[in-house]
Order: C-alpha cells, then structure tokens, then sequence
C-alpha cells in the first residue's frame, strides 16, 4: 500500500517489495536454480516464476512512475518535507536520473547545490567525465564552476557538441552579466571584457534558435547597453515587449531613453512606475513626489546624467531646505568633477539637520573630496549636526518599545549543537538576521560586534542568524574571515515567517521573559547607539 509518508522513491520501493529493490538502478536477485534435470513440473514452476518476475518487474516501474509525477512542483513538494540533506541529495540524483527536462533538472541542482554543494559537484563532475562529448553532461557540469570564464569554457564546449541546443549558448552568455552590472569581482571582469569580442556573435544564434523566450533578448539587451548602442537597445525591448509583455519594466524604458538623451521620455516612464505604486498602495497620496525623486533620479544615475539630477533637484520646491536634497547633490556635484560645489553642499545639508557622518565617510560618489582641504571642515559639520541630536534620537527609540511573544527555535551553531532560545529565559537577548550577500547586514555587523567587543554588558546574549543562503558555508567563512564577536547560528526559511520580517538585516530584541520589545528593520546610522539605549532600558 502507498504510504504518504514515504518522501523517496526509494522509501516507498522498500515499503511496499521489500529491501532487495534499489532504486534508481533496479536490481533483483533470485534464485531460479533446480534440479540438474527437471522434470515437467519443475518447468512448469520455472516458468510460472518467470510470469511473476516480469509482473513484479512491471509493478515496480508503475509505481516509480506512479510515485512522483517529475515535475519542478513535484519536486519542491517533496523536498519541503525532508530535513536531512542526505534525503534531499538521494531525491536529487533520483529526479536528475528520471527526466530530460532541463529546466527540471536546473531546478533540482540548484536545489540540491545549496543542501550540499560538495556532492552536486562531485555527481556532475563523474557524469561529466563519463560522458564528454555530451552536450548536457558538459552544460550542467559547467552551472557549478565558480570561475565565470569557467562556465564560458565549458559553455562553448557544449556549443561544439551540439550547435542546436540553446543552453550551451546560454551558459556562454550568462557569466557576462556580472561584467556589464559591475557586479563581478574587480580581477574578472578585465578577463570578461577580453573574452566579450569571441562571443558576442552568440546573442544572435541563440535569438534565432529559441525566437519565442525571452532571456536571449534580456542577454542582448545588457551587451548592447554595455556596448553604448541605445537604439538597438531599445529596438531590443520593444522585441522582448512583444514576446511577453510582463518580460519588460517600465524602468528598462526610463533608463534606456535617459542614456538616449530622451529625459522627458524617461520622465514618462518614471511617472508611469510612481502612478503604479499609488494605485497599487505601495505609497501613500503624500508620498508621490519622493517616489518620483527616487524613480528618475535613480534612471538619471544610471545613464550617469549627473547634469540633469542636478537640474532636476534645483527644480523642487524647497530644496534648499531639504537637507537629504542638498546631500544628494553634494554627491552628482562630485561625480560630476564639481568639488567646490560639492562641499558647500555638504555644509548647507547638515545646517539643514542632515547628520549622517558615518554614511558620509563611507560614501564613494565622495571619494574624489578627501583630499580636498575642505573636507575636513564638512566632515566636522555634520559630525557637529550629529552630536547635537543624541537626545532627540535616545527619546524615539525609547517610544518604538512594544510587545510581542518571541517565537521559540532550535538552531544549530557552527560546532554543531542545538541552541534554543529557551535556554536564555531571563537574560536579554539580540537577534541579527543576515546573509553573506546583503549589502546592508554587512554594514550592521561591524556595528554589532564593536557593541559585543566594547559594550555589551552582562546578562545579554548576541546571535547572528545566518538566513536565505545558498552556501551556509560562506557565513562560516565569512565569520572566520572578519573574526566578528556575535554567534553565528544557522538558520531556516520558516524563521521569517516566525519573525514576520521580508528583508534582512532585521534586529530584534527579546526581553528576560521572552517578549520582542525592539525591532530594527534593515540598517540606520543610530544601529550603535539604539544597541546600547535599548539594552540599558532591557536590564532595568
């Protein structure tokens, strides 16, 4: 009988026949021998055993076939109810060995890459070396290189043994995203750009042989934008629009008519994202014009039309008494080889009450200014700006105190014991839920271990709760690396819906009896004070 509860194929092979089948490479060991010479009878027994075996043999296929459908939502079904990686890896292998869809297969690696990585790599690593002039053994094999211009190796390879097959060209192009966004390490994308001119005729071969998806059109648009050629660019959306209208934003239209130039063409559109945000609810009637600021300054930027952000600040009403406006232009004044400007910019934000000294250190549209002789002196004011508003900022993070049940858990840390946060009933507790590739948990993580290191008093516990990432080894690294005092634990999906938070970093702090009465979501300048006014407050 079918047991619901068997979440492998194999699980439910050995339920219903019994240990001596394996799956997936089928094995059945009987015992057929008789007598030297037999007799009719036994011939008749013989084979009636042999009816039964192909019976079986039959049964044993319906039921794999019957077990999962082998599908990508079958599949993630099915790999929400396991917990043990092993289970999830033998799930894997056997999905990977029972279908030839592709995008089933990405699905299912992917998957299994991120419960452990070592053997993903070393199963398409063996099936690669078995089978090298196999276009799909050499395109699945090249997914799990780190090296990009690995994966483009590999990728033209697979392009060699089978010209037809789109995903060879797709893992060839894939990698030179991370060169046009800026994304990919400083060391690889000299190497990216030097490779760029064997394989740029692959944008066209691959349109051609899959004209009805969209992401060969999303490859050739990104090269073309990298290459400055704005009207084939947007020729290029305008073809995407028509294969799958939801494939194409109406920011990928601001920012391409804003490197043509086109600046009221690019309003419109940052109109059209901002006119959605308030018809959806996103914002709020009051809200409109900062989401607009923040809509085309942000398609401005990236067609570096510093110029114009400048204009289109000095056009609002009242900045001279924003102190965020006066900020921002500080920035385009610098990019834009203004420093002067820049500077003077900087002194009237904090005049304003703009006080944000450490995001002002760190701020890199500045660096050309830190060997101006005037920098020292705007640092100073904002520093100044700063100090004056302690009191103002202790008084609103005392009032954002309130109350919630703080939900129980059992997570492993890095020696691989159980820590629970029942063990820590009557002490203060903080919890930071980060990931390696988050940007701003790794500007709060300095300021939480200098608050472990130098602040922290007794009867308070600090963990890191390491969420959302593929490799939990990076956060172990990456630990080790900075040497940061918090604990590190690792943690589950399910924590966010525990916590009820949908970005990270998100700070909590949990009282001696158990209550979440603080909470920061994402990083604020104020991180390493609020640590300390809340803790006091929580120690009384």
């Amino acid at each position: 009988m079918y047991d619901p509860r068997a979440h492998t194929h194999q699980e439910r092979l050995n339920r219903s026949f019994g240990s001596f089948v394996r799956c997936p490479h089928l094995t059945l060991i009987i015992d057929l021998s008789s007598a030297d010479k037999p007799d009719d009878t036994q011939k008749g027994k013989d084979n009636t055993m042999k009816t039964t075996i192909v019976i079986l043999i039959l049964s044993i296929f319906a039921t794999i076939g019957m077990a999962t459908d082998f599908t990508i939502e079958s599949f993630k079904a099915e790999v929400k109810e396991l917990e043990d990686n092993a289970a999830i890896a033998s799930l894997s292998q056997l999905y990977i060995e029972g279908t030839e869809d592709v995008n089933l297969i990405r699905t299912v690696q992917t998957q299994w890459q991120q419960t452990d990585s070592d053997g993903a790599f070393a199963y398409f690593e063996m099936q690669f070396k078995k089978n090298p002039k196999s276009a799909q053994a050499v395109y699945y094999f090249g997914r799990l290189q780190d090296s990009p211009l690995d994966k483009i190796k590999l990728g033209r390879k697979a392009i060699e043994l089978d010209k037809k097959w789109p995903y060879g060209y797709r893992l060839v192009l894939a990698p030179y995203s991370g060169l046009f966004s800026g994304r990919e390490k400083p060391d690889n994308l000299e190497l990216l750009m030097a490779e760029l001119s064997n394989d740029a005729k692959y944008y066209r071969k691959l349109i051609k042989l899959v004209p009805d998806e969209t992401y060969p059109l999303e490859f050739f648009y990104q090269y073309l934008m990298y290459s400055e050629k704005y009207k084939k660019a947007l020729k290029t959306l305008d073809k995407r629009k028509a294969v799958n209208p939801k494939s194409v934003s109406d920011r990928d239209y601001a920012v391409t008519f804003a490197r043509l130039g086109k600046f009221d063409k690019a309003l419109d559109f940052s109109r059209k994202m901002t006119d959605s945000a308030l018809e959806n609810e996103r914002i709020k009637p009051e809200e409109y014009i900062q989401m607009l600021n923040r809509y085309h300054v942000g398609a401005l930027r990236q067609a570096e039309a510093y110029e114009q952000i400048i204009s289109w600040y000095k056009n609002q009403e009242g900045h001279e008494n924003n102190g965020a406006a006066l900020y921002d232009m500080a920035c385009y004044y610098s990019l834009s080889g203004k420093s002067d400007l820049a500077l003077a910019s900087i002194v009237n934000a904090a005049d304003q009450g703009w006080n944000e000294v450490n995001h002002l250190k760190r701020d890199s549209d500045l660096n050309s200014l830190h060997n101006n002789p005037g920098w020292e002196n705007a640092v100073n004011k904002v520093q100044a700006a700063w100090d004056s508003g302690a009191d103002e900022r202790r008084k609103y993070t005392l009032e954002s105190k309130f109350e919630k049940d703080a939900p129980e858990w059992a997570l492993t840390n890095v020696a691989g014991d159980t820590v629970r946060l029942s063990d820590f009933r009557g002490q203060v507790v903080i919890l930071d839920f980060w990931a390696t590739w988050c940007g701003p948990c790794r500007l709060a993580m300095p300021v939480l271990d200098n608050y472990v290191q130098n602040e922290k008093p007794d009867g308070v516990q600090v963990f890191s709760i390491n969420v959302w990432e593929r490799d939990p080894e990076k956060a172990k690294d990456f630990f080790e690396e900075t040497g940061y005092g918090m604990t590190l634990l690792y943690g589950h999906n399910d924590l966010s819906k525990m916590y009820e938070f949908t970005g990270i970093p998100y700070i909590c702090l949990i009282d001696k009896n158990g209550r979440i009465r603080y909470e920061e979501k994402g990083y604020g300048e104020a991180l390493g004070e609020s640590l300390i006014t809340w803790t006091e407050d929580l120690l009384k």
